[in-house]
């Protein structure tokens, strides 16, 4: 089976709660108030566009502002999903993935 052919789960990053709230040093994102796609154990998901995006820690966030969005998000792709609303979550940036 192609990357492309894998469910949608299958090509998501999942991130801890707990990883995902602890503040951290350096370059960092911070994503606050938003509603997050979560796994029933909690883990908030970054969809891979590319299979080795998983290893390099990126992938775009599950989430957003409006709570409206992001049921209609788990709806579509992913119904055993929770959305959940997140205070601050806290993402490393790397400056070099914008050159």
């Amino acid at each position: 089976m192609s990357y492309r052919e894998k469910p949608y789960i299958e090509k998501c990053r999942k991130v801890s709660l707990e990883k995902a709230t602890t503040p951290i040093s350096g370059f960092v994102e911070i994503v606050k108030d938003s509603y997050w796609l979560t796994t029933p154990n909690g883990e908030i998901l970054y969809y891979c566009m590319q299979e080795g995006d998983m290893t390099k820690g990126k992938g775009s966030r599950q989430c957003n502002a409006r709570k409206e969005v992001a049921e209609g998000l788990r709806d579509k792709l992913y119904p055993e999903g929770i959305v959940k609303q997140i205070p601050f979550v806290y993402n490393k940036h790397d400056c070099r993935d914008y050159y």
